[in-house]
């Protein structure tokens, strides 16, 4: 494949975008959305927390579990309003099958 300006290779006219180096990436089950100061949306992502559960002989009897919060984003009403429109495209696509 080519080499394209400013970015690794790709096919003819694209280009790989970089992450950064504070990237990550999560799987979650769950989403809390709330709005702070000067309109800010506050997006908490939660996920699972699975703990085994013994008696004190050692015996396991079982699991529990809980949602934690593991990831927070902060977006400007701007943004979130197009990640709303983002996501709305990418829903009905998807239930259009």
């Amino acid at each position: 494949m080519p080499e394209e300006k400013g970015g690794r290779k790709g096919n003819k006219g694209e280009k790989v975008i970089e992450t950064t180096d504070s990237f990550v990436e999560r799987f979650a089950v769950g989403a809390v959305v709330t709005v702070g100061k000067e309109n800010i949306v506050i997006v908490e992502f939660l996920k699972p927390v699975l703990s085994l559960v013994g008696k004190e002989d050692g015996r396991i009897i079982g699991h529990r579990g809980e949602l934690r919060p593991d990831v927070r984003i902060f977006l400007p009403y701007s943004v979130a309003k197009r990640l709303r429109d983002a996501l709305n495209e990418q829903i009905k696509r998807v239930e259009e099958g």
